[in-house]
């Protein structure tokens, strides 16, 4: 076991400077925060993406010369739209309904971008009950894979990577780890839930120091001084030191009794030093500080359905301190403000969404998905976040493989392939 750092600086004395609401992707974050890194595998800058707009320009305006050729001088100008007997008339209805459908409403991409089951061939790259995830400043995932007994990590693109733990009671075991956050610069902490502790690791699996916990721990965080926040299966939260000393304990609803492992805690941590809990019984979330005090609440609702009953379950808060909610009624991924409005459905089943169970968010501004499901499937899902110049302009790439997984293109494919790309060029 290593020795930990001195640590001088109060978790409650940084100051609030967070500008609620805004969503501005460009300025960089409080110095305080763990993804503060700018995102370095976005193309939103490449030259076949600046260009998409002037080839559209170019087609309409071809499009435009067509029809001013084949309809009558009168109807050009202004004046009465030939008649249906005429052969102009028959010409123009026909290039009207060409680019209408082929050029003037192109095909939106879909949002799911990778998906682990299409990625990974292997079957240690494959999840059985998946539960948290994080996301590393790299982009790394790391997903707890509960029913193997393990941590698996995925590159930005889904695919496998690495694997490390197994079943056990020893140092760097598991027995079902139901979350993982990161910790720290290249460390991680694992909720280890049947054996009632937390283990702290190096990104590749190296054990550095675990403690104990008073419940078992189904939800976990780490703030910036790698303090660690748990939501134990007894309604509680329990906030630890980075050496594991036990900073507090406190219930989270006095009224309920042990909680059911069916509808657990979910935590996560803003930017203003608050532990945001998710609770599905009570359909809240709600505001803490360090000591326990509740600071605010509201009640998650769908702005496009009234009366729209929402549960929500895995929570995570972005640098502007908005909220993504899984909502695990009805299987969505809702986007909301700190203070309970709602700003964005981002995942529905339209999007090939199943049952999510936790969710975050990548420096690509990707969403990260774990799905389980007892006749669903187990898998992690990679979205698309939010709009850009380069997530518009890209095809639709669902479930799509590694580039050297792709079949071979047969050469009329490839040679047209090849055209359009110099055309645009």
């Amino acid at each position: 076991m290593e020795s930990l750092p001195e640590f001088t600086e109060d978790l409650r004395q940084r100051p609030r400077t967070v500008a609620v609401g805004r969503r501005d992707w460009g300025e960089p974050g409080p110095p305080s925060m763990l993804f503060d890194r700018a995102a370095r595998a976005h193309s939103c800058r490449a030259p076949w993406a600046q260009d998409r707009t002037a080839v559209r320009n170019m087609e309409l305006s071809y499009i435009w010369s067509s029809m001013s050729l084949t309809r009558p001088p009168s109807s050009t100008f202004g004046g009465p739209p030939p008649t249906r007997a005429a052969a102009g008339g028959r010409r123009l209805s026909r290039l009207s309904k060409m680019s209408s459908s082929s050029v003037m409403k192109p095909k939106t991409p879909s949002k799911l971008l990778y998906e682990s089951d299409a990625t990974t061939t292997s079957e240690t790259g494959k999840v059985y009950w998946p539960r948290g995830l994080t996301v590393s400043q790299t982009g790394d995932i790391f997903v707890a894979d509960t029913a193997n007994h393990r941590i698996q990590v995925y590159t930005p693109c889904a695919i496998h990577k690495a694997s490390f733990g197994s079943f056990g009671t020893g140092t760097g075991q598991f027995d079902q780890p139901s979350a993982v956050a990161m910790c720290g610069d290249h460390h991680i902490a694992v909720a280890d839930m049947k054996n009632k502790r937390v283990q702290v690791l190096s990104e590749n699996g190296r054990p550095k120091r675990m403690f104990h916990t008073q419940w078992e721990p189904h939800s976990i965080v780490c703030d910036p001084d790698r303090n660690i926040i748990v939501a134990n299966s007894n309604n509680e939260i329990e906030v630890y030191f980075p050496d594991g000393e036990l900073y507090t304990t406190f219930k989270v609803n006095e009224r309920l009794p042990y909680r059911s492992y069916q509808w657990p805690l979910f935590v996560t941590q803003n930017t203003r030093n608050e532990i945001v809990v998710s609770d599905p019984v009570t359909q809240l979330v709600k505001f803490y500080d360090y000591d326990g005090d509740l600071q605010s609440e509201f009640k998650p609702t769908v702005r496009q359905g009234v009366g729209v009953r929402v549960i929500p379950r895995g929570i995570f808060c972005d640098r502007v301190d908005n909220i993504f909610l899984v909502d695990g009624l009805n299987h969505t991924v809702n986007y909301y403000s700190d203070n309970g409005w709602h700003l964005e459905q981002m995942l529905t089943s339209a999007h090939e969404l199943g049952t999510p169970q936790a969710v975050a968010l990548t420096p690509e501004k990707h969403l990260v998905v774990t799905e389980c499901s007892v006749n669903g499937s187990h898998c992690v899902k990679i979205f698309r976040g939010f709009s850009c110049e380069c997530h518009k302009s890209r095809p639709g790439s669902v479930k799509r493989k590694s580039a050297g997984l792709q079949p071979a293109k047969s050469a009329p494919a490839a040679m047209i392939s090849m055209g359009i790309s110099a055309i645009r060029e």
